[in-house]
């Protein structure tokens, strides 16, 4: 397949405007955009912003936004007043005594259960991360790699001719869905965890690519068509069987509702929203490119659009899945790029140039991030935050951020949702590759761990964890080294907690 898909080609959009792709990759990726409106709207966008930030854009030295701290003391005061006769003070110091005994135990069994808790913080990590794995050039599988067990690696597929990638687990962690390439086409498989009992769940003369497991686990949204850059959407069940095309027309992106009923997709007929059997569609949204689209809760979903033209805006929209009703919560001419629900505020990002800002859907300015790339020596490639998805942490109040230079390194850091934390994870920056490098990441169920693979542009790469917490306390502790097998990995995807 000589095409790229959206998500490479989005990439490679901005990855042009500092004249960072080979010769092929930018053939490549304008032999895309001459097929792909979207992607063409999305290039002439930033084409626009990036000329008008490099002509008229002036920094200015800034300073972090000081970080409040609350100190909260309280006090406890027991009176106690014992009277005894003076016939009864022996038959009381009895009673006082088995009184303060039984108190004590059951001070220090309480004692015991709080422990607990800390105790397992600081427990050995355990669970599997799946990865895709470079056998030769050409050729992919996916491989897994206990935490608790570094350094011993687990081919999981090896077919022969045939590259696995695009792997995702169920909700039980119990299977592993992937997209297999062998013999001109692309379809998509199921297997257990071990690797057993690899199943072809399609089976097309054209391609296939997974777009999503639904929440629960029940059904697969995938793309399908001849040209996978040209295809439409289509519904299965999670073992091949009732497949439902929703769309014949190109699609971007689609999104399942928390309760897996309904299923939201851009492509050339706008945001579309239907029931996952096809029935009782609504239009979110037409004529506009969605950049990302999701779900806020059962009801509303929060997307990102962009209109092009010589003065570009981004614009955060919130679409009501009942109505159909969408209502305006920020426009910006510069990119807004990711949001957070911090249980009772809808926060979103603004990035300008070499600084991020953080603001409430009524405009107010929360935190700003100045100079993110104070570190860099050359010229900063980009600033990532929450996308993907993987990104973000499973509370959804804080995401990784990196920063990628244009010498060839990576600086990691961790955010929250409104700002008030921006804390370097780690001192010195990963080694990655400066034509695109940057990392894979992917969280732990948890929240306590990161995976991490630079991407370095050579035939192998290493694969780290690093703990949150202990990153935090001390970011000079470098990360573990989980493996460093000669081989190049991406993609991690952390086996879901039983």
């Amino acid at each position: 397949m000589t095409g790229i898909s959206h998500q490479q080609a989005k990439k490679w959009i901005f990855a042009a405007l500092d004249d960072l792709l080979r010769p092929d990759e930018a053939a490549r990726l304008e032999a895309h955009l001459r097929e792909c409106a979207a992607c063409r709207e999305l290039a002439a966008a930033h084409r626009a912003l990036d000329s008008r930030l490099k002509s008229d854009l002036r920094l200015q030295p800034g300073e972090l936004p000081a970080i409040a701290t609350r100190i909260q003391q309280q006090g406890r005061k027991i009176a106690m007043f014992n009277r005894f006769s003076a016939g009864a003070r022996l038959s009381a110091s009895v009673i006082l005594t088995v009184f303060l005994t039984l108190l004590m135990s059951a001070f220090f069994a309480k004692m015991r259960e709080r422990a607990a808790p800390a105790a397992s913080a600081t427990q050995p990590p355990r669970g599997e991360i799946l990865f895709v794995r470079q056998l030769s050039a050409g050729q992919t599988a996916l491989a897994s790699v206990q935490v608790n067990r570094p350094g011993v690696e687990t081919l999981l597929t090896s077919a022969e001719n045939a590259s696995d990638y695009s792997p995702i687990w169920s909700p039980d962690g119990q299977k592993i869905f992937f997209v297999r390439k062998q013999n001109g086409n692309s379809d998509i498989w199921v297997m257990s965890a071990s690797g057993a009992q690899p199943t072809a769940l399609t089976n097309t003369p054209g391609d296939e690519s997974i777009v999503g497991l639904s929440p629960d686990g029940a059904k697969i949204a995938y793309l399908s068509g001849e040209d996978i850059n040209r295809a439409g959407l289509t519904v299965m069940n999670a073992d091949g069987s009732d497949k439902r095309q929703l769309s014949d027309t190109h699609q971007s992106f689609a999104s399942w509702s928390p309760d897996s009923r309904q299923i939201a997709y851009f492509g050339d007929d706008g945001l579309i929203l239907l029931q996952a059997d096809g029935s009782n569609t609504k239009i979110l949204l037409e004529n506009r490119f969605v950049e990302q689209v999701r779900w806020l809760d059962a009801r509303f979903l929060v997307g990102i659009v962009t209109q092009a033209g010589e003065n570009p805006t981004w614009t955060l929209y919130r679409f009501d899945s009942q109505s159909a009703a969408r209502e305006e919560l920020a426009v910006s001419s510069t990119p807004i790029t990711d949001w957070f629900w911090d249980g009772k505020r809808l926060i979103h990002l603004v990035k300008s140039y070499n600084s991020l800002a953080w603001y409430e859907s009524g405009g107010q300015m929360l935190n700003t991030w100045h100079n993110f790339a104070e570190k860099c020596q050359q010229y900063p490639r980009d600033m990532y935050i929450g996308a993907p998805n993987l990104w973000r942490a499973p509370d959804g109040l804080r995401a990784l951020a990196s920063v990628t230079c244009g010498e060839g390194t990576t600086w990691l850091y961790l955010v929250n949702a409104d700002g008030t934390q921006i804390a370097p994870l780690l001192n010195a920056p990963l080694d990655t590759w400066p034509n695109g490098g940057g990392i894979s990441a992917a969280w732990s169920p948890d929240g306590r761990l990161l995976a991490l693979i630079p991407l370095t542009g050579e035939n192998s790469s290493q694969f780290y964890l690093l703990n949150v917490a202990q990153a935090l306390a001390d970011p000079s502790t470098p990360p573990q080294l989980l493996s460093s097998e000669n081989s190049l990995r991406f993609d991690p995807v952390w086996q879901p907690a039983p």
